[in-house]
């Protein structure tokens, strides 16, 4: 049978194919989000107009499409220049046999070219298997009524094998011109040559953590104010600190245990540690760049996981009524017709647990906050906002007479200006003038009109409504029910009752708006974790294809320490302590830097994040986890020691 250059890079790719798994799988996994993305920007019924909202999001799955690309690209670059790094042996058998470098270019570029067509067709194929769900997420994230069609979409499988196929080739290319440049005496010793003692900078490394230091303190103490001008500093400190820790820091760390006799020569440590701090200095960089990566995914996903959790809270808190509606006059209804609301309540089948009513007197109050000395507010009784507060959950009010308390609904935006105790506030009410001091201030929203509230004594609120007829006073109607989130129907409905030569502003609900978000959240969340989930299983990748590029070297290296009588049993632990500190030292440090970040973000959004964001954290743990032990297995059965012993 005649051996040809197809024929040997087939044969090649096969033999090779524990090496090339990860890489294939990581390369397939691009392959399949970038179709899945690309099928529902060109599906015939986004393009058409007839999914409500499909544009919006086409616009975003094209950005990320994108994204994907050029991650693709940088990926499929790495792994290619590994590859061949570690076959200098074998071109140099090759150049010896009479091979030309660019006979061996080519072969090497056919073989590229397999696996990237095996890559493509996988990628496509699980695409096409899996676009029904996506579909069916998409579909019900955008709350479409009839659910998006499923079909094969000729043009997006087109562009996604035409563009992989072009990115595969142009990686190609960039990496062979590495090839056949050296020697062919160089190439043969190139897994022979004598490694170096690790050595650390202790300048180097004291830069390693006073730069991660200085970017957690600055991470730690960022608020809503500082976020924009630390959040650079911050980025840049921690990546360079990161960078030095992985190269000098560990490096330096394991120097320490070594020279620890009665530590280091305990049991197998001498040779663990001893191999590792090889391992480390060999796969620093890779380390360090799998490290940011990690943090990169946990950040961005913990984020978006964090939004999408706190999306709810903060609209009841800042519109604590589902629907609510402002009336000018006492006892007129001249907004919302009260027997159309009624039969309006009773075609959605609605019953509201909570119906207030609640008397206001709008004033302009004279007081310095953020820099004003006088801002639209409203007067509210003290009896009237304890009843509030009662169905709200919200701070009860003590007021004295001839004081005043400040309800500021804003809590998130600051609290810099609005601390108002011991200070003279006047009030003005139609021609008068009230003048009261201020006992302080309680951060909390009691309606959904977002008014400043002042809280008054109920005789001194009686007294300020005797300045105004009953025609210019305030009256807030509010209601409230379980369910509310899926009664946009009733919202809409709600809305044209309003009377029409009046303000919109006057009916203010909360669903509509809950669910414009939270469709926008969960749509980015969805997205995202497609992404994520994406760049997570390339740095698994990275450190899986990391091992099996030498496991030549280390076969060589354990079959020496057998025969000299480490047993496989010892064997095993300094394995595994290998394969786990370069899975687990990166994965540790990104997500320390996430946990960091998290602290960042908490500042800046002012409430708890911890539980959505550990539970991001934890689950790529589990990722992780299984990850290492596919790594693990598949890298002892090669060295023949799964069972041994």
């Amino acid at each position: 049978m005649r051996m040809t250059f197809r024929a040997l890079a087939i044969r090649n790719v096969r033999g090779g194919w524990r090496r090339y798994a990860a890489f294939l799988l990581s390369s397939s996994a691009a392959v399949m989000i970038a179709y899945l993305f690309a099928s529902f920007v060109a599906h015939p019924d986004v393009r058409s107009g007839d999914i409500i909202g499909g544009a919006a999001v086409a616009q975003g799955l094209i950005a990320c499409v994108y994204l994907i690309a050029v991650f693709s690209f940088f990926f499929v670059l790495y792994s290619s220049s590994s590859f061949y790094k570690t076959r200098q042996k074998e071109f140099g058998l090759l150049q010896l046999l009479g091979m030309t470098p660019w006979q061996i270019r080519r072969l090497a570029f056919a073989e590229q070219l397999i696996v990237a067509a095996c890559a493509i067709v996988c990628g496509l194929g699980l695409g096409v298997l899996f676009s029904k769900l996506f579909y069916m997420g998409i579909g019900e994230l955008l709350r479409t009524e009839a659910p998006v069609r499923f079909l094969i979409v000729w043009p997006a499988a087109l562009w996604t094998a035409v563009g992989f196929a072009a990115l595969f080739a142009a990686v190609a290319a960039v990496s062979l011109f590495g090839i056949g440049r050296k020697p062919v005496i160089e190439l043969l010793r190139a897994s022979r040559k004598p490694k170096r003692p690790p050595l650390a900078s202790a300048w180097l490394t004291a830069l390693a953590v006073a730069a991660l230091g200085g970017g957690y303190v600055l991470a730690y103490m960022t608020n809503l104010r500082t976020v924009l001008m630390l959040m650079m500093p911050v980025t840049g400190l921690v990546v360079l600190g990161t960078y030095f820790l992985f190269t000098q820091g560990c490096i330096a760390a394991l120097g320490r245990l070594m020279r620890s006799r009665g530590y280091y020569w305990k049991g197998v440590r001498l040779l663990a540690l001893s191999q590792l701090s090889y391992r480390l200095k060999d796969t620093a960089r890779m380390m360090f760049s799998v490290a940011v990566l990690f943090a990169v995914v946990f950040t961005a996903i913990g984020t978006v996981y964090v939004f999408h959790q706190d999306i709810k809270d903060q609209l009841l808190v800042n519109t604590p009524f589902a629907l609510s509606i402002e009336e000018k006059g006492l006892d007129t209804r001249k907004v919302v017709d009260p027997e159309a609301l009624e039969a309006l309540f009773a075609k959605h089948g609605i019953e509201p647990e909570v119906e207030t009513r609640t008397p206001l007197l709008d004033v302009t109050a004279n007081v310095n906050l953020y820099g004003r000395a006088d801002s639209e507010a409203a007067l509210i009784e003290e009896s009237s906002w304890n009843a509030l507060a009662a169905e709200l959950g919200l701070p009860a009010a003590d007021v004295e007479s001839g004081r005043t308390m400040f309800a500021y609904p804003f809590e998130r935006m600051g609290r810099s200006g609005e601390e108002t105790r011991g200070e003279s506030v006047d009030f003005v009410v139609a021609d008068g003038t009230l003048t009261f001091v201020s006992s302080g201030t309680i951060y909390a929203a009691a309606t959904n009109h977002g008014k400043l509230l002042w809280i008054l004594d109920d005789a001194d609120f009686e007294e300020a409504l005797g300045l105004v007829p009953d025609a210019e006073r305030t009256v807030l109607y509010a209601y409230d029910w379980s369910g509310w989130e899926s009664d946009a129907a009733f919202a809409k409905e709600a809305q044209a009752l309003a009377a029409p030569e009046l303000p919109r502003s006057l009916v203010r609900e909360r669903i509509t708006g809950y669910q414009d978000v939270q469709q926008f959240a969960s749509l980015t969340l969805f997205i995202g974790l497609f992404v994520g989930v994406l760049f997570f299983f390339a740095a698994g990748s990275l450190l899986y294809f990391k091992q099996f590029t030498e496991l030549e070297e280390d076969r060589q290296t354990y079959r020496q320490l057998l025969r000299i009588g480490v047993s496989p049993k010892e064997l095993r632990s300094v394995i595994r302590a290998q394969i786990g500190s370069v899975f687990g030292i990166p994965f540790v440090v990104g997500t320390v830097h996430a946990l960091f970040a998290y602290k960042m973000l908490g500042n800046v959004m002012q409430t708890n994040v911890w539980a959505s964001a550990l539970s991001v954290v934890a689950a790529f743990a589990l990722l992780q986890l299984l990850y290492y032990a596919v790594t693990e297995r598949a890298y002892m059965r090669q060295l023949g020691i799964a069972e041994a012993g």
